[in-house]
């Protein structure tokens, strides 16, 4: 039996992040049971000139013993009303076949009905909801009585119900669509392998696989792609994974602003489950809200720190070069008299 992976608590959050600024502190006295205060945010100026596509963000790492998911939780408004907020991460059940005998001692699959623990998928939403929602309650369908044997049975799920969704669509539809963007990200795993797809629905509506160990969608995914570039590590641990999962959605809400509201991280695991198919079958499990809160205070209380600190390292190192620069000026001067 393998052991356990190891979920994320506040203490190894503490450890990774160390100890948070002065004026934070106080925070880390609050009660779990009691309400937090909304996480520091600066937001930025709307952006001026036409609209771009608003598909917020979404991101996703591969870890040593986990897929971590990660969203903004603030809703793409294709007119002038209201913001919604809501959680954009969905965990969705696939049919798990249990190992089960007969009465001669034959190998068979059991029913849909059999009381197997689901295979779980986590998608990620971002776009117009009013897409992304029908295009995951389609999936949510078909996934019921199908099982993960490989990583094509979850592709031809996502695939076959962007083009059912998108059948009957006239020219304004696919227009309108195209216009403000919609996309789902996808982690789950076969055979112990993580993966990760994206899947443009308002495009073709086919999956694509992550280039690499961490995939971002949505406006915001330029400034989360840079970043993760250099923070996202598959061979790190997870709680610093996670915590870079954290920070990095952090700075897209303060960066841009129709990205925005309470960061939400789910956790998907490789569970030892003997079935037909796999010897493990995956497990979701979101992160508690108030760990998400304040971590995002410390990672942007401390970022702010350095950022103090190295702008007066630039500074010194400015002013050190100017002076060197101008004595071989002088002395260059000198010389041609």
């Amino acid at each position: 039996m393998k052991s356990k992976p190891p979920i994320l608590t506040l203490g190894q959050i503490a450890q990774i992040l160390g100890d948070p600024p002065r004026s934070q502190q106080k925070s880390l006295a609050i009660s779990a049971n009691r309400k937090q205060p909304p996480p520091l945010r600066v937001q930025p100026p709307r952006i001026i000139g036409p609209r771009p596509d608003r598909m917020t963000i979404l991101a996703g790492i591969i870890c040593k013993h986990c897929i971590v998911v990660g969203a903004d939780s603030q809703l793409t408004d294709p007119g002038d009303g209201g913001v919604a907020y809501v959680n954009k991460i969905n965990a969705i059940n696939f049919h798990s076949a249990a190992v089960l005998f007969d009465e001669k001692g034959e190998l068979f699959s059991g029913p849909p009905e059999s009381p197997a623990p689901p295979d779980v998928v986590l998608i990620a939403e971002c776009g117009l909801p009013a897409i992304t929602n029908r295009a995951v309650d389609i999936i949510r369908e078909k996934a019921t009585f199908e099982r993960i044997a490989s990583a094509s049975s979850v592709i031809k799920v996502l695939e076959s119900s962007v083009r059912e969704m998108k059948a009957d669509w006239d020219e304004d539809q696919k227009s309108y669509t195209r216009q403000f963007g919609a996309a789902v990200l996808l982690a789950f795993y076969v055979k112990n392998a993580p993966h990760l797809y994206t899947c443009d629905i308002a495009g073709p509506g086919i999956a694509k696989s992550a280039d690499g160990h961490y995939v971002a969608l949505g406006l915001g995914a330029t400034l989360a792609n840079y970043l993760l570039a250099e923070l996202a590590d598959p061979n790190g641990e997870d709680a610093f994974q996670i915590a870079a999962m954290i920070y990095t959605i952090a700075k897209v809400k303060q960066h841009n602003a129709y990205c925005g509201g309470d960061i939400n991280i789910s956790l998907l695991h490789p569970v030892p489950h003997e079935t037909l198919y796999s010897p493990t079958i995956g497990k979701s499990t979101p992160l508690a809200r108030e760990v998400v809160d304040i971590a995002e205070r410390w990672l942007i209380g401390r970022d702010e720190q350095t950022q103090r600190l190295r702008n007066k390292q630039i500074l010194k190192l400015l002013q050190t070069i100017s002076k060197d620069t101008q004595k071989e000026y002088l002395r260059a001067m000198s010389s041609n008299e």
